[in-house]
This record gives C-alpha cells, sequence and structure tokens, in this order.
C-alpha cells in the first residue's frame, strides 16, 4: 500500500467564475506553484521503460535552464525553458482559462519549484507517464528526496509518482474542464439562436435560386466551379449561403461521379472520363424536394495537365527508381461542342494500374516527368548516394491522333558527393501507333 504524501494543490483553484454560471469558488493560489521556480540550471532523470515495462529513473546528461521569469499581479506568467529535447529556449505560458490552468505549454507541470515533462496533455488523457524530472539541486536527505550518492548513481526517482502527479493536477483539470464547458454551451446556444433565425428549417420557402454563379475561364481537370443558393421566403425575404444562410439546408449532387471535394481546394474535377463533357449540378432543399434547381456546366478541357511521379530523393543512401508508364491517345470530339479533344489513359506498367484518365484540348500539352530520384550526401547501409533510374515511358497513339503535345522528363538521378556515388540511368522512351478502344 502506498504511503499517503500531503500534496499542495498544483494551482490556485481560487477559482472566481461569474454568478451566470452559479458555480462556487475553492481556496490556494498558488499558480502552478510556478512561484516557487528559480533561474538557473536544473539537473534531472528521465524515464526508460524498458522490456518488461518496469519504470527506471536514470540521471539525465542534459543540464536544462530556466530563465527569464516574467510575473504579472504577483504571479509567474511566463519562462524560458531549455532542456535540449522539444523544449529549446521555449517561453512557456500557462495552458488554461483564469485560473483554471492545467500545464504549461501542455505537457510541463510544476510542484513545489520541480518540473515534471509528461507523455501527454493532462487535460485530454489520463494515460500518460512522467518523462522527465527536473529539480533545483535540492538534494539532500529529506523525505522527498533520498541521499546525493544515489542522485549521482542515477537511482533516484521523482519525489512524486505517477499516481500522485495525476492526484495533483485532477482539481486543476476539472476546473478548467468546467470552464472551457460553459464557454461551450454559450457558443452552442449562439450557434441554435443562429440557425433559428438563418435555417431554412421551419421556413415557407417559395423558390431557391442559384447566385454568384462562376465556371472559370480554363475549366477541365482538377478545376471547378462555384455557386451560391439563395432562397426567397413567403413574406419577400431572402437568405443566401453567401451571407448569412446555411449551405448544409440543401442537398447538392453532381452528375459526374468524379467531380469531388479536394479539401480547401473545393470541388474539382479528378481523374476520370466524363462521356457527356457536362456537369449537372442539382441542390434540393431538404426539407421540401419540390424546391429543386439545376444547371448544366460544360467542360472546357482548354488547360495544359502536368503530372509527376519522380523517384523519391534520398535523405540517406541511393534515390528511388522511378516507375515505368504507358500512355494510350486517342482522338474524339467533345459530345456538347464538337471540337477535338484527346482522351488520355496513363498506366504505370510497374505496378499495373491506372494512374489517370482525362480528356485535353488538342492545343493544349500534358508535361510528364518520372525522373530518378537524388542521391543523398549521407551514405551508410541504405547505399553510397547513387542516384535512381529514371522511369520507361510507351506512348500508344492511336492512328486519328493529328498530333500530342507532350513534354516529358526521365532523366536517373543524380549521384551524391561521394566519390564512388554515380547518376541513375535515364528511361527509355518508344512510341506506338494502333487502334484503341478508351
Amino acid at each position: 500500500m502506498t504511503k499517503q504524501k500531503t500534496l499542495t494543490p498544483i494551482l490556485s483553484i481560487l477559482l472566481t467564475l461569474s454568478s451566470a454560471f452559479g458555480w462556487g469558488q475553492t481556496t490556494n493560489d498558488q499558480h502552478l506553484e510556478a512561484n516557487n521556480l528559480q533561474e538557473g540550471t536544473y539537473h534531472g532523470y528521465y524515464n526508460e521503460n524498458d522490456e518488461d515495462e518496469k519504470v527506471r529513473y536514470k540521471l539525465d546528461p542534459v543540464y536544462p535552464t530556466v530563465s527569464k521569469i516574467q510575473k504579472e499581479n504577483g504571479k509567474v506568467s511566463s519562462f524560458v525553458f531549455d532542456c535540449g529535447l522539444s523544449y529549446r529556449n521555449r517561453t512557456m505560458r500557462p495552458i488554461g482559462s483564469g485560473e483554471a490552468i492545467t500545464s504549461w505549454d501542455e505537457r510541463v507541470v510544476i510542484c513545489n519549484g520541480d518540473i515534471y515533462v509528461l507523455s501527454a496533455d493532462p487535460y485530454y488523457t489520463n494515460d500518460f507517464s512522467i518523462e522527465r524530472w527536473y529539480t533545483k539541486g535540492r538534494l539532500k536527505l529529506t523525505k522527498s528526496f533520498k541521499i546525493e550518492s544515489e542522485y549521482k548513481a542515477g537511482t533516484l526517482a521523482p519525489p512524486l509518482s505517477l499516481e500522485e502527479v495525476k492526484e495533483y493536477i485532477a482539481p486543476s483539470i476539472e476546473a478548467r474542464r468546467a470552464v472551457d464547458n460553459a464557454k461551450q454551451a454559450d457558443l452552442n446556444a449562439q450557434y441554435a439562436a443562429h440557425r433559428k433565425e438563418y435555417s431554412l428549417e421551419g421556413k415557407e420557402v417559395v423558390k431557391i435560386e442559384f447566385v454568384n454563379f462562376e465556371v472559370p475561364n480554363k475549366f477541365g481537370h482538377f478545376r471547378g466551379f462555384t455557386f451560391d443558393v439563395k432562397a426567397t421566403l413567403k413574406d419577400g425575404t431572402t437568405i443566401s449561403t453567401d451571407g448569412e444562410g446555411y449551405r448544409d439546408d440543401y442537398h447538392i449532387t453532381y452528375s459526374a461521379e468524379n467531380y469531388q471535394s479536394r479539401g480547401y481546394e473545393g470541388m474539382v474535377l479528378e481523374t476520370g472520363f466524363v462521356d457527356s463533357d457536362v456537369i449537372t449540378v442539382t441542390v434540393t432543399s431538404k426539407y421540401d424536394d419540390n424546391l429543386s434547381i439545376s444547371k448544366d456546366v460544360t467542360l472546357k478541357y482548354n488547360e495544359d495537365i502536368p503530372y509527376y511521379q519522380n523517384g523519391t530523393t534520398s535523405t540517406f543512401g541511393d534515390g528511388g527508381d522511378a516507375d515505368n508508364y504507358r500512355f494510350e491517345v486517342k482522338q474524339v470530339k467533345h459530345a456538347k461542342t464538337g471540337e477535338d479533344l484527346l482522351k488520355i489513359k496513363i498506366t504505370n506498367v510497374s505496378k499495373g494500374a491506372v494512374l489517370g484518365e482525362f480528356k485535353m484540348g488538342i492545343d493544349q500539352t500534358l508535361s510528364f516527368s518520372c525522373k530518378g530520384g537524388n542521391g543523398s550526401e549521407h551514405h551508410d547501409h541504405w547505399g553510397v548516394g547513387n542516384g535512381g533510374n529514371g522511369g520507361n515511358i510507351t506512348v500508344i497513339k492511336d492512328p486519328n491522333v493529328k498530333y500530342f503535345n507532350f513534354n516529358y522528363s526521365n532523366q536517373g538521378g543524380d549521384g551524391g558527393p561521394a566519390f564512388n556515388a554515380v547518376p541513375g540511368r535515364d528511361g527509355q522512351f518508344k512510341e506506338e501507333t494502333r487502334t484503341l478502344n478508351l
């Protein structure tokens, strides 16, 4: 059974919360006991877990420093911490709201002037360990510390066990969580009030329409169009998604399956053929299926397309070889405008997988790079830093192709600086003509 210790609370939980939330207050304004910090060099241990998962502390060869302690209203507001790890001359500030502070820079806890570096932010998980512990040279025979010889031998453990650290910080975590929960509840209430006013749910909508519909001048693969939707209510007022309205009030669908979201870039036409060369966007109110609008957008395919599939440039050792690729090209007519287009399919021969399928105007250029990766200046068991080989390229054109603007690079990668490092070989290029069914 573990002997109980008297623990000083981690922070001031003199936490006076506004009467609007109806909370009481606690005592002991210690501000994570940072006021016990001293500038200068610290000594400490790091936690090494061996295969049998027993906790062992070893003397840390790094002597961290604390400097530039700043105070506001008698409390430490920041200090500079350098322990040679991720904290390189890092300015440490308390994490939390008001007095509800849980740590400094997410993982650092201060108790009785000692610094504990945890493996994770204790606010978000209880599954953490003590990674390192630093003290300001108070190494003498006391209840908390063993004799200095044990410190030098690397057998001294922190004065607080992991369980005691968790007990120590628990009150501050609960206090911070109460503050954050109150803030979130207030934000949720504001959001609910806003949706009640501006969502279409429960409102009489007489029509919806597209506004701000914009199609780029260069519009083909890897591009997209944008729009907003405006709803007119029975009383004549309007709610638009370019203002306070909500886009999730609508079901929005596109006729082309490969017209998809690409994160912050928005909706774009990914690889894949669109037989009609038209994308139809349909918008329907979630609350009334009769409120629905559609618009056709004609693809232009009037932009050059670049592809980069180079071998990996190595940090250590040899550069990576590029894969080999096959290009199949057939001339077709635009289904809507009748213009001449090229229909192109790229296959990664090395992996037996289709890399891309797309159309482009016959005046556009496809640029493709499958160069070998460069060798590294650091050579080891991964190699001396040789350059990777360039990929082989085969272009197969249907007899109906008038011309195909194709720029390619498949050179071997550069060798590293080692005297015996050599560049990679250049890839081969060949062209064939035969009937294709794309």
